[in-house]
């Protein structure tokens, strides 16, 4: 049988080894790649009952980043679970401005990418911190059109219950209401109760989860 040459061996062994130690990272990075939402939904959600409204935010059918962007699955049932719930003081949003009556977004053309941020209006009445608590960035290839980058990652807006380390755990409480559970940055100021900043003496990071202590 033929030996394999020393050096591919050991080219062979390191990437393994990479592919071993960085499972979330290819997870991610297939996560962005493959979970496309359909078309058809994603028009219907910017659009709601208007008809031919992305002609007020595309440059083009073909180019239109607020729809790639809510091509990813995470942000796509973000945006949904956000976009019509109670507690908002705005009407609707025209399609230009926003999404439902909660969701606001911007987009920012910085070739080779569009920057497309979406977040929870400081108008919801169960908002207790300012939009960047809440705030998803996409970036979106020009060439490709394809999602180049996602923050936070996709497991963080997933799972509000996700984290990677303490401080990315919140303690759900405020306005004399007891502490009720734990959530990550992005969905603690989502709920109805508020959030307290990071505590070591309230939440911890256990296995991936926000748990309260």
């Amino acid at each position: 049988m033929q030996k394999m040459p020393f050096l591919l061996t050991v080219i062979l062994l390191f990437a393994a080894s990479c592919n071993l130690e960085n499972p979330a990272i290819a997870d991610e990075t297939n996560s962005l790649a493959n979970q496309t939402v359909p078309l058809n939904a994603v028009t219907s959600l910017i659009c709601g009952s208007e008809t031919d409204c992305l002609s007020q935010t595309c440059v083009s059918a073909a180019r239109c980043p607020l729809q790639y962007a809510l091509s990813n699955k995470e942000v796509f049932d973000f945006v949904t679970t956000y976009s019509e719930c109670e507690g908002c003081d705005t009407p609707t949003f025209s399609p230009d401005k926003g999404i439902g009556k909660c969701v606001e977004y911007s987009i920012v053309d910085e070739a080779p990418v569009w920057t497309v941020a979406l977040w929870v209006s400081e108008n919801c009445k169960f908002r207790h911190s300012d939009p960047t608590q809440s705030r998803i960035v996409v970036k979106v290839n020009q060439k490709t059109l394809a999602i180049d980058h996602l923050d936070p990652a996709a497991a963080y807006i997933k799972d509000p219950l996700f984290c990677r380390v303490g401080p990315d755990c919140r303690g759900l409480s405020g306005s004399g209401v007891p502490l009720i559970g734990c959530s990550n940055f992005l969905h603690a100021p989502l709920n109805w109760a508020g959030y307290y900043p990071y505590s070591d003496d309230m939440c911890a990071c256990v296995e991936n989860q926000c748990k309260q202590k």
